[in-house]
């Protein structure tokens, strides 16, 4: 195989740009349900810019792609009512056989992406707040009920360590509910359900710059559950790349007012959009 496209590249470098590109795809929900009716975008490289495509799938979730030629090709599969997983989209290689995405279509083998099917889903707010958190331990507040910084029932603070290292420098983060707010940290691809029990008061990262898995930023993921014994879905984003005073702060907030633990979110439930 080296040799022969050693070969083709000696013969034409753009061979690889000119290479026969055909896909078949079929969209599934997570009860193994085809998807009709989902906006496929496709997208290939070819010889003198991107091209691309969008299309709908057919009754049976099925789509292909036919007669284009190019490197590579990028799909990604979208639906109301439905959301975005992490196999709801993908890259695929044709030129390169020894890149990990190499591709070969097989139009009785289609490559399966999913979507998550909305079931269950009630009304709620979604807040996006951003802030800064300074980095001599005083803390940022932030409200789950209402999505504001500044006053709240969870504080967000980080102490900065003694050594500093290539990357950054040691820290600790520190999350901590105020009147009762406790936190239940998940890996779940979608956080839906919060749990009944197992909150924490309190989570605590602590990240030192010589540790060869340091990383200068933290994404988290958890359950709130509220002073009030209201729920929420919350996901953080906190980086220390951008100053040596402050770090940059990012949330998503899913709350649901009624006092269920469903978390289920769906934009035409949204109640502030």
């Amino acid at each position: 195989m080296w040799n022969w496209w050693n070969a083709m590249y000696k013969a034409d470098p753009k061979f690889e740009w000119k290479t026969p590109i055909e896909f078949y795809g079929k969209a599934m929900d997570q009860f193994d349900e085809p998807v009709a009716g989902a906006k496929v975008t496709l997208m290939w490289s070819a010889m003198g810019g991107t091209q691309g495509k969008e299309e709908l799938t057919d009754s049976d979730g099925t789509f292909s792609l036919k007669g284009a030629q190019g490197k590579g090709v990028s799909v990604e599969i979208l639906k109301n009512g439905y959301l975005r997983t992490n196999r709801a989209y993908g890259s695929f290689e044709y030129a390169a056989f020894f890149e990990d995405n190499f591709h070969v279509p097989d139009p009785s083998k289609p490559v399966i992406f999913r979507l998550q099917k909305l079931t269950d889903a009630e009304p709620m707010y979604k807040y996006l707040p951003t802030g800064r958190v300074l980095l001599d331990g005083t803390p940022l507040m932030l409200n789950i009920a209402t999505g504001k910084v500044g006053a709240g029932d969870v504080a967000f603070s980080i102490i900065l360590g003694k050594d500093r290292g290539a990357v950054g420098p040691d820290y600790t983060l520190n999350i901590k509910g105020t009147g009762g707010a406790a936190f239940a940290p998940s890996d779940e691809e979608f956080l839906f359900s919060a749990p009944e029990a197992g909150y924490k008061p309190e989570l605590t990262v602590t990240q030192v710059a010589s540790d060869p898995k340091y990383s200068i930023a933290q994404k988290l993921r958890f359950y709130v559950k509220t002073s009030a014994g209201k729920y929420a879905a919350v996901e953080v984003e906190i980086d220390l790349r951008e100053t040596t005073k402050n770090a940059g702060f990012f949330a998503i907030i899913y709350y649901n007012p009624s006092g269920s633990r469903n978390l289920e979110f769906d934009q035409r439930q949204w109640l502030n959009p």
